[in-house]
């Protein structure tokens, strides 16, 4: 993972829990309205940052190496 990456994820699951403290506070008749503009800003953001920096692909699994290597060999013959 990318520091990027990893700044967009956090950022991302920071807006979400800053919205539903707002939901919340407006279930208490006290909304806070810092929080949803805080909350859907880190997520814009976060969401942002984290599509602009996907993770690197992992690598093919090395299943049947040996099988591989044994073809390869038979076919350079």
């Amino acid at each position: 993972m990318t520091l990027t990456n990893r700044i967009g994820t956090f950022l991302f699951w920071l807006g979400f829990i800053l919205l539903f403290l707002f939901i919340f506070s407006d279930v208490a008749d006290q909304p806070a309205f810092g929080y949803f503009c805080s909350g859907a800003l880190c997520l814009v953001i976060g969401a942002v940052l984290w599509w602009r920096s996907p993770p690197p692909p992992s690598e093919p699994p090395a299943r049947f190496r040996t099988l591989k290597k044994m073809m390869k060999k038979k076919k350079d013959r």
